[in-house]
């Protein structure tokens, strides 16, 4: 007698063979019937409907391949928790259906896979991804392919904390169809990659998701990738999906030829395994980087490169648990978890009548390993996930104790180790409480550290340049901190030297009122009056933000975040810019900084500049003919003036300044005195308008302006190292070149082509070639137009100025001191990266990291380092204290101590310039008046007779200097040669051949 299964399953065929011979127009219908059956009759055997479907998907006759397909969607749409686990077998053939030579199959087919991968249960697919990557295969038909893909996304947008969690899988996947030769497909993949990387909810790497899947695409575009990666601000803690998706590029980056973008590559790895909590995460990274990495280490020439690989390398197996796996060791197995539940329900006596199916075994295996994947132990989650499809086998008291069993058991088996700090609690109101992690893409800042900030107080970030206090406050201001308050609750301010280029021509009063943060909120009555109260008179506030000095820019933003009335003011170096007077109203708080050098001795450079624990070295200055001490003055501006164009009267008027080699020099006044235009007259970026200047033909000047990053804010994606080779390769500054004195106005080219009478003819000059010594002067190697080489001729230097030549003199004085610094120092790498070693600015920075990812100061590092790489005589400093940590500062103002050419220096910084200048120079209003020692220093200059310098491939040279001979040395050297030819013998003196006669 048949049995009530037997009789429901025979129900199920009939309807299903009658659905299979129904008319066109009522196939829907007939395929709702047969879905609604499976759904309302819970004796049929499911296995059975399974393997009947499958055989109708993949039938020779077209019409029972429709109708299979839509009968799939019919049961698909009920949701039946029941019928889930033997739905998923079908995804194949449903996706090979999507190319089926039949239209109306494909259309079926594709409604039932989209109807199928919304009715899985969240925690399957782990189980139903190996199921669609099938119709990734290289032999399926690209509208198959494409069909898979479009499933992936679909789960994206479903499930997308489960779709993170399988980065891992998806990620390899995806890559491969991205160099599919249909653009259907590559677009699918694209689209797949860009939203299945966004789950991974990584606000740092969330803006590099389109960067990364380009490199990941195109391989000329992973060194580029890896550079910008270097540059990111790393804020949360990384887990695998985070991983996941960065391994593809990483990978490559290590593969790559250049040396440097390997060694880039491995110091992300390092830092980003910094970050990782869990080994388990950090496991799922190992079985792919670590060989690489072992690999590298073994064969790469460049022993920097390589230290820093062996770092990576060990920081990553330290993540791990210093464990390293196979890929497919690190992984958590599904039949491992599949087997646990066997062996589980195999204890339970009434499972073994129960006759439990593979298909819902697996099923529920499925989710349960999802579950482990994710390291998700809650109970409820792993009660969704078994209780339903084990109903229709156990008796429901005894499934509580299935699903506890089997969620032990996977916990035991990858048990999390987690550890809570000590915590101490402070009085008074939290504006926030959090736990956080901060990194460059090149350095860790901050791992695992905690922000408690309370109402009321405020609070010093201490550190030096590159520690990351600008990073944090950008961090915490942009939301990117994790576990920071929202702007909803706490309002943040973020006060910094940040005005853009296309606020310059607002107003001052127009600048706040058109901020966002104020439109429709504050009255211009009210922005007046709070700019007023700050200093800023009437026609101050109708002046245009752009021509407000470093100072009163500074003041601005200041008055801005006053008005934003924030609860947390963030103020990144308020006093850069400011004078002394403005300064002393910003310090209105007495904190406890002498508790805290107790506490660290090491900050005590933060009192006395003495105290700093490194000293930066400058370059010793050239020689220069016919000055023979250092107090004698090399430049000299004699009632100059200088008025700007468009005002009504001059900003420095009738001033007259000398400097030397021994000049320690303070130039000192209120914001907006003239101070940084009367320094522009001193190193020619201007000209005077009235007056006369005169400098040294053979001085260098190093200029470092007030707004520093002017200097290579065109240049940031290069390394410093690379900035001063490009900058310098030729041999001229090429900076120097772009001033106003070194560019022929039409005026002076007009000139330039006005005969000249030279030895009784009319010539007309075309260039200057050479220079040579004349007497105490100097005479030019002329070239003629329309003259051969060999008519060439050698003009004094008074004839070429009385001919107003001087802007071409100075651009050959300018040359020719180049050429002799570049004989002394090749730009290489190697002798560049040791100049910069000089300035605190070591490899990691200098060479390997671009300056858009660099600090403040370190920028201002570079800046300086820069302007001294052609051995300057005088540098001149505008505000140098801006940016520098203390002890940066302290090793400034040691390096100027000991230099041995002449500095100028603005600043507001009095500890600064009281430590250091021996002479002041006070601006105010346009006038200066001169203070402090000018006495002559007498200070004979010594001339080295020889120098080292390092060469492209790093081997030491030593160059001997000629020099001119002192009576004394030339009458000893004669008076040797003679002896030796009394004696008869030949006199050979090498040493003679290395000095000038007189």
């Amino acid at each position: 007698m048949p049995t009530l299964v037997e009789d429901a399953t025979k129900q199920f065929d009939e309807a299903l063979k009658q659905a299979f011979g129904a008319a066109a127009d009522n196939v829907s219908v007939a395929a709702e019937k047969v879905g609604e059956l499976v759904h309302s009759n819970k004796k049929i055997n499911l296995n059975h409907v399974h393997r009947l479907i499958n055989e109708g998907l993949v039938s020779s006759d077209a019409s029972h391949r429709e109708v299979s397909a839509r009968v799939v969607a019919s049961i698909a749409l009920k949701k039946d928790r029941r019928v889930e686990a033997y739905t998923a077998g079908w995804l194949p053939n449903l996706l090979d259906a999507y190319a089926d030579k039949k239209l109306n199959v494909r259309g079926p087919a594709q409604e039932a896979a989209v109807a199928l991968v919304q009715s899985f249960n969240e925690n399957a697919l782990s189980f139903v991804l190996p199921l669609i990557f099938q119709g990734l295969d290289r032999i399926k038909k690209w509208q198959t392919k494409e069909g898979a893909l479009n499933l992936i996304l679909d789960f994206c947008a479903l499930h997308p904390v489960q779709v993170s969690r399988n980065l891992p899988d998806i990620i390899p996947k995806a890559i491969e169809q991205i160099w599919d030769t249909r653009p259907e497909v590559k677009k699918a993949a694209n689209a797949v990659m860009i939203k299945a990387c966004s789950t991974a909810s990584n606000a740092d790497i969330e803006p590099f998701i389109p960067a990364l899947v380009s490199a990941m695409a195109d391989p000329t575009q992973v060194a580029e990738c890896v550079h910008k990666l270097a540059s990111t601000t790393f804020v949360k803690t990384v887990e695998s999906p985070a991983l996941a998706i960065m391994e593809p590029l990483l990978v490559r980056g290590l593969n790559e030829n250049k040396t440097s973008v390997k060694r880039q590559t491995a110091v992300i790895i390092d830092n980003m395994c910094k970050l990782v909590e869990d080994p388990a995460e950090a496991l799922l990274f190992t079985p792919k980087v670590l060989p690489t990495l072992k690999r590298i280490i073994e064969s790469v020439a460049d022993p920097e490169c390589r230290d820093v690989v062996k770092r990576a390398h060990s920081t990553l197996l330290m993540a791990a648990g210093n464990v390293e796996l196979s890929e497919d060791e690190g992984k958590v197995e599904f039949s491992a978890v599949l087997a646990a539940l066997k062996v589980i329900i195999a204890k339970i006596p009434a499972a073994k009548n129960a006759h439990i199916d593979e298909a819902t075994l697996n099923y529920v295996a499925g989710n349960g390993f999802y579950l482990t994947l994710a390291r998700s132990f809650i109970p409820e989650k792993w009660s969704q996930s078994v209780k339903p499809y084990l109903l229709a086998f156990l008796d429901e008291h005894e499934i509580p104790h299935v699903t506890k069993d089997f969620r032990e058991k996977c916990f035991k088996d990858n048990k999390l180790k987690i550890a809570d700090d000590v915590i101490e609690e402070d009085v008074g109101e939290d504006l926030c409480d959090c736990e956080f992690s901060l990194a460059y893409g090149g350095m860790i800042l901050l791992n695992n550290a905690r922000l408690q900030l309370k109402k009321g107080h405020r609070y010093g970030l201490c550190g030096p340049n590159g520690a990351g206090k600008s990073t944090l406050m950008r961090a915490i201001a942009n939301g990117q901190l994790e576990g920071f308050p929202s702007k909803d609750e706490v309002r943040t301010v973020y006060v910094e030297h940040n005005l853009q280029a296309e606020e310059a021509d607002l107003s001052v009063l127009d600048f706040i009122s058109k901020d966002p943060n104020f439109e429709g909120v504050l009255s211009r009555k009210e922005v007046s009056d709070t700019l007023s109260s700050v200093g800023f008179t009437d026609p101050m506030q109708a002046q245009a933000v752009g021509s407000l000095s470093g100072g009163w820019k500074m003041k601005l933003e200041l008055a801005r975040a006053m008005l934003m009335k924030a609860d947390i003011l963030l103020l990144d170096e308020p006093t850069n810019h400011l004078d002394v007077a403005n300064n002393r109203k910003l310090k209105t708080y007495v904190g406890n900084m002498s508790h805290f050098v107790e506490l660290r001795p090491e900050a005590k450079a933060y009192y006395n500049l003495e105290a700093a624990t490194f000293a930066f070295k400058f370059p010793e200055p050239g020689f220069l003919a016919d000055i023979k001490n250092k107090g004698k003055p090399i430049i000299r501006m004699n009632n100059c003036s200088y008025q700007y164009p468009g005002t009504t009267k001059p900003s420095i008027n009738n001033i007259t300044i000398t400097c030397a080699l021994s000049s320690r020099i303070a130039v000192i006044g209120p914001n907006g005195a003239g101070k940084s235009t009367m320094i522009k007259m001193l190193t020619g970026e201007v000209e005077p308008t009235t007056g006369t200047m005169w400098k040294h033909p053979s001085m260098r000047f190093a200029y470092v302006a007030q707004h520093a990053f002017h200097h290579i804010e065109e240049h940031l994606d290069l390394t410093a190292n690379q900035y001063i080779q490009w900058r310098f390769q030729s041999g001229e500054d090429k900076e120097l070149m772009a001033k106003e004195t070194r560019k022929i106005s039409p005026e002076e080219k007009a000139r330039l082509e006005q005969p000249v009478n030279w030895e009784g003819e009319k010539r007309v000059l075309e260039t200057i070639e050479n220079r040579r010594k004349l007497k105490k002067s100097f005479e030019y190697e002329i070239k003629w137009v329309k003259l051969p080489d060999t008519e060439n001729s050698w003009v004094p230097r008074e004839k070429l100025e009385k001919w107003g030549f001087e802007k071409l003199l100075q651009i050959a004085d300018d040359r020719e001191a180049a050429r002799a610094n570049l004989q002394a120092r090749p730009v290489t790498a190697i002798a560049v990266q040791k100049h910069l070693d000089n300035f605190g600015l070591g490899p990691e920075f200098g060479t390997h990291s671009r300056m858009r990812g660099l600090s403040g100061g370190q920028k201002v590092k570079v800046v300086l380092g820069a302007a001294m790489w052609l051995n300057p005589h005088i540098l001149v400093l505008d505000e140098p204290t801006n940016y520098l940590d203390r002890d940066s500062l302290g090793a400034l103002a040691t390096a100027i101590k000991e230099f041995g050419g002449g500095v100028v220096m603005i600043s507001h910084n009095r500890e600064f310039t009281d430590h250091l200048a021996i002479e002041t120079w006070n601006v105010e209003a346009g006038h200066c008046s001169i203070e402090g020692q000018v006495m002559e220093d007498k200070t004979k200059i010594e001339q080295i007779d020889s120098q080292e310098t390092v060469d492209a491939f790093g081997n030491k040279q030593v160059t001997k200097v000629k020099r001119k001979l002192t009576r004394k040395e030339l009458k000893a050297k004669l008076k040797l040669k003679k002896e030796a030819e009394k004696r008869g013998e030949i006199y050979e003196d090498s040493d003679l051949d290395d000095y000038e006669d007189e």
